[in-house]
C-alpha cells in the first residue's frame, strides 16, 4: 500500500497546488494548499519521494498525463476539477 492511499485535508479553500519535480534518480510530489508558485514550497500537504534508476525515470522528455480517478468509494457528493494552470519549468 502506497503512503498516498489515505485521506489528507486541504485547509484554507478548495484550492491545491501539486508538483512534481523530476530528477534522473528521483522525483518529489508535493500537495500544496491553495495556489503557490513555482520555486516556492508553502503549506505543505504531503510529500512523498519515489527514488529508482533510468529504467523506471525516463530520462527524455515525454507526453503528460492525468488520471483523477475515485480510490476506494465514490464520493457522497458531486465533485470537480480545474486544472487552472500547467508549467513545465527545466531544473
Amino acid at each position: 500500500m502506497s503512503a498516498w492511499e489515505d485521506n489528507f485535508h486541504v485547509s484554507g479553500g478548495t484550492l491545491t497546488t501539486a508538483r512534481f519535480e523530476w530528477f534522473p534518480d528521483h522525483i518529489v510530489f508535493t500537495l500544496m494548499n491553495g495556489a503557490q508558485p513555482i520555486r516556492t514550497t508553502a503549506d505543505v500537504i504531503k510529500t512523498e519521494t519515489y527514488t529508482s534508476d533510468a529504467t523506471n525515470i525516463p530520462q527524455v522528455a515525454a507526453p503528460v498525463g492525468i488520471n483523477l480517478w475515485c480510490f476506494k468509494q465514490t464520493p457522497a457528493q458531486d465533485q470537480s476539477v480545474v486544472i487552472r494552470d500547467f508549467e513545465f519549468v527545466a531544473h
